[in-house]
């Protein structure tokens, strides 16, 4: 029970820190990676990472971290956290979805409230 406690108290941007990490440990051997494939931001688990074909999930880029020494990624990771969230703001203006009120309110709610959740680092 204590670990369930201690990943909730974690906040997203601490996750996303993780994942990223975790990504680059796993990736430190790698020759390259598919650039048709997604590593993203598990949405059940935010501090793993997982690998698929469109990020149907909704999780957050962790590629960047490929290759990258462990201090590296914790001296960007905070940078491109931001960068994630600029990116699903900026999709609230593009999004015809939004705009032309093709989802419904409670998707667009839904949307919304997980930009509020990532916002809450």
């Amino acid at each position: 029970m204590s670990a369930l406690k201690d990943f909730k108290s974690k906040t997203i941007y601490e996750n996303y820190l993780l994942a990223c990490k975790k990504f680059a440990a796993d990736s430190a051997d790698w020759f390259a990676i598919d650039g048709c494939r997604f590593f993203t931001t598990d949405s059940y688990a935010l501090d793993e990472y997982i690998e698929s074909c469109d990020n149907a999930h909704g999780g957050l880029d962790v590629s960047w971290a490929f290759h990258l020494p462990q201090e590296k990624v914790e001296r960007l990771a905070l940078e491109r956290f931001i960068n994630c969230i600029h990116g699903e703001i900026d999709a609230i203006y593009d999004d015809e979805h939004i705009l032309r009120g093709v989802w419904s309110k409670e998707e667009t709610h839904d949307y919304l409230g997980r930009l509020v959740d990532l916002l809450n680092i």
